[in-house]
């Protein structure tokens, strides 16, 4: 992402409903860094939990709103289910109000409803502030800062979806060719892990679980190889990492 003094929106064409995600930044983005892009991760394999069962946001382009849930819905914002949600896990209503939100804070075109038009990762995360569910939320803007930040906490990421990735094989998605011929749209997940050894990042999907996204891992999740999520970061990717404190 470079440096500019206007805010600089991407907006995705998509092929599949489900890929809302689409991209908004400004100078002041850079004034919130999570992790200085220059740190190097201490190569500490971790992987995040979470008890509740996968969302599923159907054909709406909720991506966002549903990666931010699916972040409040781990064990690690444990905290943030008692505090303001009776102990209870978010569910896809919940996804949907923040992704409602966010298209009214966003720079994009349209309200969610009757306008089904995507939002912005940091859109999905002001309308959680709003909420009162998160405090604030930071960027991180280099591969290993990324792997850095996911040893300390998950985050929420945003890239290109090629048709390749719709079809993970035993959990792992392979990216395929980024030319605009395989590029389905923008989606936006959860990060909820790393490996070193596999060399991957874990992360959770709001498709539902096996029966309704083949070939993921049960619950919904599924891993990208770091080669793979590498180009995806430098095509425009982003990563939010939530705070509730």
């Amino acid at each position: 992402m470079n440096k500019s003094a206007h805010i600089a929106v991407i907006k995705y064409d998509n092929s599949d409903h489900r890929l809302g995600r689409h991209v908004e930044h400004d100078e002041r983005s850079w004034n919130f860094r999570f992790l200085d892009k220059n740190i190097k991760p201490r190569l500490r394999t971790t992987h995040w939990s979470s008890k509740a069962t996968p969302l599923n946001q159907g054909d709406v382009g909720s991506c966002t709103g549903n990666a931010v849930t699916q972040w409040l819905n781990t064990d690690f914002a444990g905290a943030v289910q008692i505090a303001k949600n009776a102990g209870k896990f978010f569910d896809e209503q919940d996804a949907l109000d923040i992704y409602s939100k966010a298209t009214i804070l966003d720079n994009i075109s349209g309200q969610y409803p009757p306008n089904d038009t995507g939002s912005t990762g940091n859109a999905a995360c002001k309308a959680a502030v709003k909420f009162g569910y998160l405090k604030r939320y930071s960027w991180l803007f280099s591969f290993t800062s990324i792997q850095a930040a996911v040893e300390m906490t998950p985050l929420v990421t945003g890239t290109l979806w090629t048709n390749t990735m719709f079809k993970p094989v035993n959990g792992l998605v392979s990216v395929g060719s980024l030319a605009n011929s395989n590029v389905a749209g923008g989606h936006e997940y959860l990060m909820c892990g790393i490996d070193y050894k596999a060399e991957v990042f874990e992360f959770r999907n709001s498709w539902g679980d096996t029966k309704d996204w083949p070939g993921c891992k049960p619950g919904g999740y599924f891993a990208i190889g770091f080669k793979d999520y590498r180009r995806l970061i430098d095509s425009d990717g982003d990563a939010t990492v939530p705070k509730i404190s």
